[in-house]
């Protein structure tokens, strides 16, 4: 005869807990905990075992990544052709630009880096450079320009929001490794400050001015040349003029010539 062990209709407290546990594991609702927690943990183990080098890597290409995206419709304007959708571009990218340094606790995107040399090489097509212009004649004529010129322009605070709307050029001798170093200096200046500067253009001594100028060719752009020399002047220490010659280029066009050594 086999004797069965008296049931209770009463569970003991322990039975009940891990009867509660087990339904608990089993309900969507612990699922869902469950799943969110890793989703939320995972990311933080990851990066915990990840290289400090390899996460700045990811992050690097992330934000380029993020900084192509938006830029590639105003790259679609970039038109040698009409100038009105090259301005709009360049005064989109300007903006997402400056958002995109801010983000960055002020260094550059490489990916902004890259489209403004984009930008460069369209502004070269649309306001090219009056040096295929500049003979000994009209060189002659330059300097009897700047000779009869007011005095030289004072420095002041700089401000670089109208250059913006301009293109620089800077002319050195190609002849004087340290004038190319200034100008080198003052070109990163600019282009720090969103003023579009295609680059340094290096001439024969025999081209270059006596004093260092800032020259314009049209009448509109008198007081960006203005500003332009007294940024020159602060950057380089050296007295700069403004002139006018008599050759024909674009609104918006300013160059900076540096003069010759002792000139």
């Amino acid at each position: 005869m086999l004797l069965k062990q008296a049931t209770s209709d009463v569970e003991s407290p322990g039975h009940r807990f891990i009867t509660t546990l087990n339904n608990a594991v089993k309900s969507p609702l612990f699922v869902f905990l469950f799943g969110a927690s890793l989703a939320t943990v995972y990311p933080a183990l990851k990066s915990f075992f990840t290289p400090e080098s390899e996460l700045a890597l990811q992050k690097a290409q992330e934000e380029a990544r993020a900084d192509a995206s938006l830029i590639a419709p105003f790259l679609n304007n970039l038109d040698s052709t009409q100038r009105g959708k090259f301005e709009a571009s360049r005064a989109a990218l300007r903006e997402l630009e400056n958002a995109s340094h801010s983000a960055r606790n002020g260094t550059h995107s490489p990916v902004f880096v890259a489209v403004n040399k984009a930008i460069e090489a369209v502004a070269v097509q649309l306001f090219p450079s009056t040096t295929g212009q500049v003979t000994p004649a009209v060189n002659q004529e330059i300097e009897r320009s700047a000779a009869q010129a007011p005095s030289a322009v004072k420095a002041k605070t700089p401000s670089y929001d109208r250059l913006r709307d301009a293109v620089v050029y800077v002319e050195v001798d190609r002849g004087d490794d340290a004038q190319q170093k200034q100008a080198k200096q003052l070109v990163d200046i600019l282009r720090d400050n969103s003023v579009t500067t295609p680059g340094i253009e290096r001439l024969a001594t025999a081209t270059m001015p006596s004093k260092t100028q800032v020259r314009y060719f049209n009448d509109s752009d008198r007081s960006l040349a203005e500003e332009l020399a007294s940024i020159a002047i602060g950057a380089t220490g050296q007295p700069v003029v403004v002139v006018k010659p008599s050759l024909t280029a674009k609104v918006g066009t300013l160059e900076l010539w540096f003069g010759r050594r002792g000139g």
